[in-house]
């Protein structure tokens, strides 16, 4: 089985982690192409894409939705298998000798938990008993992924959704417990994200839908709390969900 993939990036305002990021798939990926959809930046981030080697595509304004990028670039792809690296991840020198024996006909999403500088955060995240699902370091089959059209209509959460679709087609959906990965994204960053989800949405009835989400988060939280006795890195977490439930009201404030 052809074992040599292309890789999907995903940017926007990217150029504090690109570089870093590009290199280290060169260093551990036997890559067809590295092929960049920007979302419309206006730091250097494309200019450093081209400068490490990748084909970048734009995509601004009304494309600029992550689950359509993701899945414009699956278009551009030739492989039959391809890797998803968030922009923000560095892959480890041995990610690909792991990763590479998860390509299998039955499979339909792979990925590893990660490193993080919000360590307490990346605990509860990438619990496999808690259900970590992520795009930031995923090896997809190409087939799949073009047949899941609903992916161009969406902003937040994709990851998510794109597992459930897999599972229900009878392909597997594995999550590796083993660290093949670093991901540099700050507990600011992460406060961005939910404001900008909010605001781009811009729909009130979704903050029910939020308050429901973090009430889940909750819940897994005491479970590895009774599981773990993690009480303190559980105060953390209980912090980090009020901040991102703000984060999420201030977008849904903005004009």
């Amino acid at each position: 089985m052809d074992k040599v993939v292309d890789v999907l990036i995903v940017t926007y305002n990217s150029s504090r982690t690109l570089k870093k990021c590009l290199q280290c798939i060169k260093n551990a990926v036997p890559y067809n192409r590295i092929i960049v959809g920007d979302g419309g930046s206006n730091d250097r981030t494309i200019e450093i894409a081209k400068h490490e080697g990748a084909e970048v595509y734009s995509f601004p304004r009304k494309d600029n939705l992550i689950g359509r990028i993701r899945y414009k670039l699956a278009e551009k792809a030739e492989k039959d298998w391809m890797l998803y690296v968030d922009s923000d991840v560095y892959l480890y020198q041995n990610f690909w000798t792991i990763m590479r024996c998860l390509i299998r006909p039955n499979v339909g999403m792979a990925f590893a938990v990660q490193d993080s500088p919000a360590r307490t955060l990346n605990t509860y995240l990438t619990s496999r008993k808690l259900g970590f699902i992520t795009f930031g370091n995923t090896i997809v089959p190409r087939h799949l992924m073009l047949v899941c059209k609903e992916m161009l209509n969406l902003n937040g959460g994709e990851d998510v959704f794109f597992a459930k679709f897999v599972k229900k087609r009878g392909y597997e959906v594995i999550c590796l417990n083993e660290h093949l990965s670093f991901h540099d994204k700050s507990e600011e960053d992460l406060d961005r994200k939910f404001s900008r989800w909010a605001r781009e949405l811009g729909e009130e009835k979704l903050l029910m839908k939020f308050i429901l989400l973090e009430l889940s988060n909750i819940r897994n939280m005491a479970c590895m709390t009774i599981k773990d006795g993690t009480i303190s890195d559980t105060s953390i977490l209980l912090r980090r969900s009020w901040k991102m439930l703000s984060s999420f009201i201030e977008g849904l404030k903005a004009p």
